[in-house]
């Protein structure tokens, strides 16, 4: 796209921008708007900004939309430590090499060429010949050129001290951080190899579930348990090959062997249901009717013995620095009392005292925990037994809203268009509530659980430390006919006069 872009820009007008490159387009069907993001040298700004109407003009006339359109021109520098981190945003892609990868010595070259950068990065030399065979080099030149207008040049140098520090993945300071939860890598280490098919297979195994359509045609080692093995025949019946599904700690695979000189039938017998393998093999991708399904292409097999202590390491984002789509506000006590009454402070107890609480609510398009979406946040933050806080907000979930839920919630579709989407809402939420205790009521069966549905599918941690106030209630309250909110706010004297809101229902809990 980039390409035909650049040729028919450059058509209108006669090259004289050439400089300027597209790197992406955002189309947002919901307000029928295309944004277009063009860079150029940052030397031709005051170029640029001299001519900012005509090159837009000139971008309009080559798109020919009827939708909004939006073009935003940005001047670029190379900088070497932010191609850092694209570079470890590419090789992350590339699991069998970014191991082995050391991005942070990747080191500019002196310039033999105007407006080129030449880049060094230290390679393990056992992977050298692979990364010139999966022509890596061009691939993420091509990569970086989305981000800088320089010529970039790539070679791989050899390094003889083993692994990189690749555990953490960075990006640029607007996109999110990730982490493993622990060090080591997310693969599995087997042992007990013993030989069965081809050699010996030695490798960590990565796991299951981080295979994808990104990996296809890639060599891949992975550990499990084997089971529905079974032998079969090709439709026409001319050739025999076997099938079984392998499954690790983390999800399952289907495996294929073809017999050949190596893989003979004597040795593929030896592979039976229940027996922990450790294999090397060819991903691969197939689409049937519209859905695609991941196989692999067996190699090589040995027998082994799975870890019996193995703990998942799981990739999480870090919490964000700032806010970026909902601002908490501060907390504003309203009070009634008379002409003459002097305020009360009310005592803190000493066992909240030096804590913080985060005490939340949602409201949600149906009462399944396991499918329902937020539609609203409310919450107010309680440091050292005082409210300091609120963070509150609705959401679009995406879908129209049943009657019976706009009946509770006197929530409106209309309300919640154009509002902010859960995954834009979500980080700024768990900045909110770092390093809190969270609580909720009767949360246990419900918000906390949808919490930490979402959180798992958007890779964010909350806090473990949890409260339910129905599970207090219960425990410590004997002259109530039921533990409802509304019950428990009546016998403590609370007045919520914006019931099933969730900011309403957070405060009064």
């Amino acid at each position: 796209m980039q390409s035909i872009f650049s040729r028919k820009f450059n058509e209108i007008t006669a090259d004289k921008f050439g400089y300027i490159k597209l790197t992406d387009v955002n189309v947002n069907l919901k307000e029928q708007s295309i944004e277009l993001c063009l860079i150029y040298p940052s030397d031709k700004k005051s170029e640029v900004e001299s001519n900012e109407k005509e090159i837009k003009q000139a971008v309009a006339a080559t798109v020919k939309t009827e939708a909004l359109l939006v073009v935003n021109l940005k001047a670029v520098c190379f900088d070497l430590e932010y191609c850092r981190q694209i570079l470890k945003d590419f090789f992350k892609k590339y699991p069998s090499v970014f191991p082995y990868v050391n991005i942070k010595e990747t080191v500019c070259a002196e310039k033999t060429e105007a407006d080129s950068v030449f880049l060094e990065i230290p390679v393990n030399a056992d992977i050298i010949d692979y990364c010139k065979e999966r022509d890596l080099s061009n691939m993420a030149v091509e990569y970086l050129e989305m981000f800088f207008t320089e010529k970039i040049h790539i070679a791989f140098l050899p390094r003889k001290d083993g692994l990189s520090d690749n555990d953490v993945l960075t990006m640029d300071n607007d996109e999110p951080v990730y982490r493993l939860s622990m060090d080591g890598g997310r693969n599995i280490i087997p042992g007990g190899i013993k030989e069965i098919i081809g050699k010996s297979v030695e490798e960590p195994a990565m796991y299951i579930e981080d295979c994808s359509s990104a990996f296809a045609e890639e060599t891949v080692v992975l550990c499990g348990t084997v089971s529905d093995f079974k032998e079969l025949k090709k439709s026409d019946g001319s050739k025999t090959f076997y099938k079984f599904t392998l499954t690790d700690f983390t999800a399952s695979m289907d495996c294929l062997i073809f017999p050949n000189k190596t893989a003979t039938a004597e040795k593929i017998s030896q592979i039976c249901d229940g027996m922990e393998i450790v294999l090397k093999g060819q991903l691969k991708e197939k689409e049937f009717r519209g859905e695609k399904t991941l196989s692999v292409f067996v190699r090589s097999v040995s027998g082994c013995v799975l870890p019996a202590d193995f703990v998942k390491n799981e990739i999480y984002r870090t919490t964000p620095d700032s806010y970026k789509t909902v601002f908490p506000e501060p907390y504003l006590e309203e009070t009634q009392m008379g002409l003459f009454e002097e305020k009360k402070d009310n005592a803190v107890p000493e066992y909240v005292k030096g804590k913080t609480y985060v005490v939340y609510d949602f409201e949600t398009t149906g009462l399944d925990t396991r499918v329902c979406k937020i539609i609203e946040i409310g919450a107010v933050k309680i440091v050292d037994g005082k409210f300091t806080e609120t963070f509150s907000t609705l959401i679009d979930p995406g879908e129209k809203l049943e009657d019976r839920i706009v009946e509770t919630t006197n929530i409106t579709d209309e309300m919640l268009f154009g509002k902010p989407a859960i995954e834009d809402v979500l980080p700024d939420f768990n900045l909110f509530c770092d390093k809190a205790v969270l609580v909720g009521q009767n949360s246990n069966d419900f918000d906390y659980k949808i919490l930490q549905r979402v959180a798992s599918e958007q890779k964010l941690r909350f806090s473990a430390e949890h409260e339910d106030t129905m599970v207090m209630a219960k425990k410590l309250l004997r002259r109530v006919h039921n533990y409802k909110l509304a019950t428990l706010a009546k016998y403590y004297g609370v007045v919520n006069e914006n019931a099933h809101r969730a900011l309403d229902d957070a405060v009064t809990t």
